[in-house]
């Protein structure tokens, strides 16, 4: 999951093609396209090699490619080493032999030198794993929707920001966020999981504790600002049952919430599909559900 691909800039020969071929990346898919070269080279060299087709067909290129990234299923990495004089080929398989390389899979125009040609491109329509239970995985599989957001839900009725279990996962997500957009994070918890009937101002306090310090080690920028919501559900139509982190631009299941899990177990992670998305976003975001906010905590980076 989370897998970067990359795709020779002629590579498709046809408006359909390319929507075939967009249409297989995406947060909802738990892949992406990588621009390639950087920035808006690989874009401009994709209208160029439709230089011959009709004006139609070119404003329909155009308009594929720009709807791609407003889905964010092309991405730009920035600092991918780029020799002009080398074919996009020969540029390509330099990134791959990397350790680790950087992306999954090349997509080239006849499939040579061990990369996929477009029509030999077999991908499951999500790109949902099993991963074993430690921060640096857990990472893995959000990284690009931690840096492509400026705002992030994160959905578990246990998260405990007080044991160690979650609070090395948030961590580790945390220390990413600096290096992206993101502004504003939620937790959102159930009340009677994570503080009981311990409503007390010395409760809420160590988890306002935690907060701060969480945000101070992570250095994130001044602004930032972090909440807490602790809610009930017990009599209410709306529950907290999954586990996901949750954005405007997609999400990730995680089975098991955000915590390390023991002994090298493993935890089943995935892209959350549209319709999902779309009802989480509207519960959370918008507010359209009838649980109870019981406590907000909101600490503000100076």
């Amino acid at each position: 999951m989370n897998e970067l691909f990359a795709a020779e800039p002629s590579v498709c020969k046809s408006a359909a093609e390319l929507k075939l071929l967009l249409g297989l990346f995406g947060p909802y898919a738990g892949r992406y396209l990588v621009e390639y070269p950087a920035e808006s080279g690989w874009f401009n060299l994709v209208v160029s090699s439709f230089s011959g087709a009709g004006e139609v067909e070119q404003e329909r290129i155009k308009s594929l490619l720009r709807r791609a990234r407003d889905a964010s299923r092309l991405l730009v990495r920035k600092g991918l080493a780029w020799n002009s004089s080398d074919l996009w080929l020969e540029n390509a398989l330099h990134h791959m032999r990397q350790s680790p390389p950087t992306f999954s899979e090349l997509v080239s125009a006849d499939g040579a030198q061990g990369t996929k040609a477009l029509l030999d491109l077999e991908l499951s329509p999500a790109a949902g794993e099993r991963i074993c239970g430690v921060p640096e995985e857990y990472v893995r599989v959000c990284r690009t929707l931690l840096l492509i957001n400026e705002e992030l839900y994160l959905l578990d009725p246990y998260l405990k920001l007080n044991t160690k279990r979650v609070r090395d996962v948030l961590k580790a997500i945390f220390d990413v966020l600096p290096k992206g957009k993101c502004k504003r994070v939620v937790f959102v918890a159930r009340a009677s999981e994570v503080i009981g009937d311990m409503r007390t101002e010395v409760a809420l306090g160590d988890f306002r504790n935690e907060m701060t310090r969480l945000m101070n080690d992570a250095d994130v920028r001044p602004g930032f600002l972090l909440e807490y919501w602790f809610v009930r559900d017990e009599t209410s139509r709306t529950k907290m049952h999954g586990r996901y982190l949750l954005s405007i631009k997609g999400g990730v299941r995680l089975d098991q919430g955000f915590q390390t899990q023991a002994d090298g177990r493993r935890v089943d992670v995935g892209p959350i599909d549209k319709a999902t998305h779309d009802d989480l976003w509207s519960i959370f975001h918008e507010g359209d559900h009838d649980m109870t906010v019981v406590d907000k905590l909101s600490v503000r980076c100076q």
